[in-house]
């Protein structure tokens, strides 16, 4: 009895369920990507039987179908905007590695019977080019490509060109990327745009069979024989066929009911197209390893696209604390603008103080190191140059092979005479410069004075005229640095009095020498401007110059060098104009003279 009760009540709650009209939610649309390679509906015309058994395993469902050129279907990916898609093995496996999802199938024909090897790209160009034979022709030329991103398109050529050592991007003349669909290729090679072209392999077959290509119109080059079960022209290495891939956002049931619909699809189409499983994918990986498009590192735009907020927030912060320390920074600087400034005028006024306490003395050795370390450079040229010379005509002996040991025995005692030379001369200016008394020896002053005229010749761009009258020997005693500063110096003041004279007045200065008793005497004169009585009286104090910027340690240096051979200076105006400086110093005794050249010639012995 309580069976047919429950039994009754079933039937009622049935019935009265059937009767009615419910109302259920509707299910989102499945979303099919597919790459768009030939330029035509390929849901229509490439795919038509696959997009029918798609559509048919998701009903209720609708099949939303979307066409993508590479590029964006990478972008749609990371925003999942579909659910299943069909597009080149290289250009799937690159979005599932850079994104998530599973390769299902594999598209493969009865012109690629191995699903494995059902993919590549032919090198084309127009078949009445007799001047393109081989991939070397095209070296310098023009080439047309769908673009970078394109497997076929791209990638598959130019890692076939890497792995020969060459380099896609700069190889050709010109590389231009005109876009999906595949065709765009075609089209520039035909009209002469491009000189050459990659293209999908089986392209031009489709399109011969189709009528929409003629042959002949096109010619494959670097054409690969010996693959055997592949039917199509092609000039790389061959990879797998199409996939079809599906996202996370299809469940698990609609996957299964396409994946059983699609294994029962027979072949399609005038390919025999037909979907299978590929077994092997390192060609791709290794591929992808070789063109560097490896999944995304995760590097900096990486972590700017995943931590955008946190990037933002830092640098909105980053403003504030720049605008808050230039705020700080600017009040700070005015203060210590001041500050400065305030420390400055002390400081100024101290140096100030400073320099009018110096004592001349020491100011007049300080400005005295450049004046002899003018003169050393002048010392050392010679027995440099005697060096040098000995080196030279050794190295052009030596390398003609003539060189004998008498010549090379003589070469190497000038040398070394030389650097003897110079290093006392390098003594002499130390000893100068620390104070102590340098040692005197015979030397002729006309020699000595003849020599500094020449210095200041080369050395001097103004167009004074030097002249030194014929005078006889004087051998006084003394050091040959010391009488060069002494003359270089007097001839440099009388150059800087004579740089302002009128055109009528052309700068000139004349040296004479004459012996007067047991002293010898030289007087430089010059035609310079006549002096005032003040800066005349200026000459006879040290340390005080005639011209507003000069120091005057010039002729404080030269007194005290000409005092230090027992002699003396004294300044005298002319009568017209310029002025005389009369240098006064004592002859070497004549005892002294013979010890000394004695002496040398027991050295030189």
């Amino acid at each position: 009895m309580i069976r047919k009760l429950c039994a009754a009540v079933l039937c009622v709650a049935v019935i009265g369920t059937s009767g009615a009209d419910p109302v259920l939610p509707k299910a989102p649309p499945v979303r099919l990507a597919v790459v768009n390679s030939y330029g035509e509906a390929l849901s229509v015309r490439y795919f038509s039987a696959t997009v029918d058994a798609i559509a048919r395993a998701v009903e209720p469902r609708q099949l939303l179908i979307h066409e993508y050129d590479p590029p964006s279907f990478l972008k749609a990916a990371k925003t999942n905007a579909f659910d299943i898609s069909i597009a080149s093995s290289g250009l799937s496996s690159l979005m599932l590695e850079r994104t998530n999802g599973s390769a299902l199938l594999t598209l493969t024909s009865f012109r690629a019977k191995d699903p494995n090897h059902a993919n590549g790209a032919a090198v084309v160009v127009r078949g009445d080019r007799t001047d393109l034979q081989t991939k070397g022709d095209l070296a310098g030329k023009d080439l047309a490509v769908v673009g970078r991103q394109a497997f076929a398109g791209w990638q598959v050529p130019a890692g076939d060109m890497i792995r020969q050592g060459l380099d896609p991007e700069h190889y050709f003349g010109s590389v231009t990327e005109v876009g999906m669909p595949m065709t765009n290729v075609l089209d520039a090679v035909k009209s002469g745009k491009a000189d050459g072209g990659f293209v999908i392999t089986c392209l031009l077959e489709e399109l011969e069979s189709e009528g929409k290509v003629k042959p002949g119109d096109f010619r494959v080059i670097g054409e690969r024989k010996g693959d055997s079960g592949f039917r199509c022209r092609h000039s790389t290495m061959l990879y797998p066929g199409w996939f079809l891939s599906v996202k996370p956002s299809l469940g698990s049931a609609d996957a299964r009911r396409v994946l059983k619909a699609l294994l029962d699809l027979p072949p399609s189409g005038r390919s025999g197209l037909y979907w299978t499983v590929a077994s092997d994918r390192k060609t791709m990986r290794d591929l992808f390893t070789l063109m560097n498009l490896e999944p995304e590192p995760r590097g900096i735009r990486w972590a700017l696209r995943e931590y955008w907020q946190y990037v933002f927030g830092a640098a909105i912060l980053l403003v504030i604390l720049i605008l808050y320390s230039s705020v700080i920074t600017g009040m700070t600087r005015k203060r210590t603008v001041a500050l400065m400034k305030s420390e400055e005028d002390r400081l100024r006024a101290e140096l100030e103080l400073k320099k009018q306490s110096e004592k001349i003395g020491s100011l007049e050795k300080v400005r005295a190191v450049g004046l002899i370390s003018s003169m050393l450079a002048h010392e050392l040229k010679q027995p440099l140059a005697v060096i040098m010379n000995y080196a030279q005509g050794l190295e052009m002996r030596l390398s003609r092979g003539t060189m004998k040991e008498e010549a090379l025995r003589h070469s190497l005692s000038e040398i070394e005479k030389a650097g003897e030379e110079a290093d006392a001369i390098v003594d002499r200016v130390r000893n100068f410069v620390k104070g102590k008394e340098s040692a005197h020896v015979p030397l002729d002053l006309t020699s000595e004075v003849n020599r500094t005229v020449e210095t200041f010749r080369r050395h001097t761009d103004s167009p004074i005229t030097v002249t030194v009258p014929w005078s006889p020997t004087l051998i006084v005693c003394g050091d040959p640095v010391e009488l060069g500063i002494i003359f270089m110096n007097l001839l440099r003041n009388a150059e800087t009095a004579t740089s302002k004279n009128d055109p009528g007045h052309p700068p000139r200065i004349t040296i004479t020498m004459r012996r007067e008793g047991e002293r010898a005497v030289a007087e430089v004169a010059d035609n310079g401007p006549r002096l005032t009585d003040e800066a005349f009286s200026r000459l006879s104090e040290l340390g005080k110059s005639t011209r507003k910027e000069g120091l005057g340690l010039g002729l404080g240096i030269t007194k005290e060098l000409a005092e230090g051979l027992g002699g003396s200076i004294k300044f005298e105006r002319r009568s017209e104009r310029g002025l005389t400086v009369t240098v006064t110093v004592p002859l070497c005794p004549e005892d002294k003279v013979k010890a000394y050249w004695s002496e040398q010639k027991t050295k030189n012995a």
